[in-house]
């Protein structure tokens, strides 16, 4: 017996049988001949979708959430609106986290200050620092009628409060809806009182109802930071000695009384930050 010829093998899972070679298959009455199968994928050019698609609306209709008053968990709202629709948090810049106590412009670290913590406006505590001719007739106004209320009617001072300096200082305040809340001056002397002490912050005064809030210490840091490379002075009530012990000032000389207030003299030398 001969040796049989060479066949394909095409692993066909049925009955075996005879097979010839095929390459491609060939047209028959309009049909293709059958042949291996084989994974169909077609590639073809088409345009490349470069960004994602539009919204797009399906069956839209509109979208009413009701939230009761009563303390409850909040339910749906839209993220394009403001928070609770205005009725509670806004913008970040204009708000901010707080102590129950206040304290909303403290010059303090936030560790120090934050401890029982709540959300709530934050009020207007931005330093203006004006010269006299700059400041308007409002402004104008304004700060010297909180001078007068507190150290005239309120602290009874007896002194001569426009001592005519004014127009020769620079003036530092934070104004809110109501007017100047927080104020102070710089004066410069020619002959120091104290060692080289030129700059001397006076009239130093927050309106009532923003006190506690750290107004003082707000201004007196922009003071400091703006002359940081001089030595300062200034005449404190001793009752808020503590307040400008903290920003570095030394108290010098005997306690005196000064329209029937306990004064203290103290000053700062200047600082190496410049």
């Amino acid at each position: 017996m001969r040796v049989a010829g060479g066949a394909s093998n095409l692993g066909a899972r049925h009955a075996e049988a005879l097979v010839d070679d095929q390459g491609d298959g060939i047209r028959v009455d309009g049909f293709i001949e059958t042949g291996p199968s084989a994974a169909r994928l077609e590639l073809r050019t088409a345009l490349e979708e470069l960004g994602s698609a539009g919204a797009t609306g399906v069956d839209a209709v509109a979208l009413l959430v009701e939230q009761g008053a009563r303390e409850r968990t909040l339910g749906a709202g839209f993220t394009q609106n403001l928070v609770l629709n205005r009725s509670e948090l806004g913008e970040p810049l204009f708000f901010g986290l707080d102590d129950l106590g206040g304290h909303v412009c403290s010059p303090y670290k936030r560790e120090e200050v934050f401890r029982s913590i709540k959300l709530r406006r934050m009020p207007e505590c931005s330093v203006v620092h004006k010269q006299w001719g700059e400041l308007t007739t409002n402004e104008l106004y304004s700060l010297i009628k909180l001078r007068t209320d507190v150290f005239l009617v309120e602290q009874k001072v007896d002194e001569e409060e426009l001592d005519n300096r004014d127009q020769s200082a620079e003036h530092f305040f934070i104004a809110d809806a109501t007017g100047t809340a927080a104020y102070l001056r710089v004066l410069f002397d020619e002959s120091p009182e104290h060692l080289d002490a030129h700059r001397v912050i006076g009239r130093v005064v927050v309106r009532p109802d923003r006190r506690g809030e750290g107004l003082a210490q707000v201004l007196l840091n922009r003071v400091l930071s703006l002359y940081s490379g001089e030595a300062m002075m200034l005449h404190a009530q001793e009752y808020v000695a503590p307040l400008y012990a903290k920003a570095g000032f030394e108290a010098f000389g005997e306690p005196y009384d000064e329209a029937g207030i306990a004064h203290i003299s103290m000053y700062r030398a200047a600082s190496d930050d410049r």
